[in-house]
């Protein structure tokens, strides 16, 4: 298993670049909404409670071992 982590501060650029991508899952969820768009709003509203966060988005990325 290969795994690589990402911080950064733009929840639309990652739902998207997360959803166009052929064989990317999302394993499980707790968010009201399934579209790119509601997702990012719902991400945004949780992060404006906290203004002292700089980077609220960790993309964490596994992929499995090529020979598996």
């Amino acid at each position: 298993m290969i795994g690589k982590a990402t911080k950064g501060a733009d929840f639309r650029g990652l739902l998207r670049y997360i959803f166009s991508r052929e064989r990317s899952q999302l394993l499980g969820s707790n968010l009201g909404q399934q579209s790119i768009l509601g997702m990012q709003q719902e991400f945004e509203a949780i992060c404006s409670l906290n203004h002292r966060v700089r980077y609220p988005v960790l993309h964490l990325s596994l992929s499995p071992h090529p020979d598996v």
